[in-house]
């Protein structure tokens, strides 16, 4: 039980990661804020982090929302310790496929997120990367343990 606790909050910490990473390109923070951007820039007004592909935002008069603010400034230390929450929890089920999923899922999240700009790559490697870390806590936590 306590496991898929754990490994949901992980799964969490990831997801809550990439809604902020879109949530000023999709319109999530509302319409004013995203008017208010330089539709050149690939990060779309979010302020300059140390881990974000696309250096400082053009955008600089804009105000975010605080929680994307704080989530794209710990953005990639969130991500990297949801991905390890995960791998313990699945670590403590011996789920190796689950393990080697969350850690490829991981590293395709942290690449599409962090270290290029392309919006277009961005995107479908966070979709992609989510996807493989839903899948690696299907088959680690969500399966039946072998009885010896």
């Amino acid at each position: 039980m306590v496991n898929k606790v754990v490994c949901t909050l992980g799964l969490c910490g990831a997801g809550a990661c990439s809604l902020a990473m879109f949530a000023v390109p999709l319109g999530i923070v509302g319409a004013g804020v995203a008017a208010g951007t330089a539709v050149g820039s690939s990060m779309h007004g979010m302020e300059s982090t140390s881990g974000m592909a696309g250096g400082a935002a053009s955008g600089a008069g804009v105000h975010l929302p605080a929680w994307v603010t704080t989530l794209n400034r710990l953005g990639p230390e969130l991500l990297i310790v949801s991905v390890l929450v995960m791998i313990a929890a699945l670590a403590l089920r011996r789920a190796r496929y689950g393990i080697a999923l969350t850690v490829v899922g991981g590293a395709v999240l942290y690449y599409g997120m962090y270290v290029q700009s392309n919006m277009t790559v961005m995107g479908a490697a966070t979709v992609f990367g989510l996807a493989l870390l839903v899948l690696a806590m299907l088959l680690g936590i969500w399966r039946q343990p072998r009885r010896a």
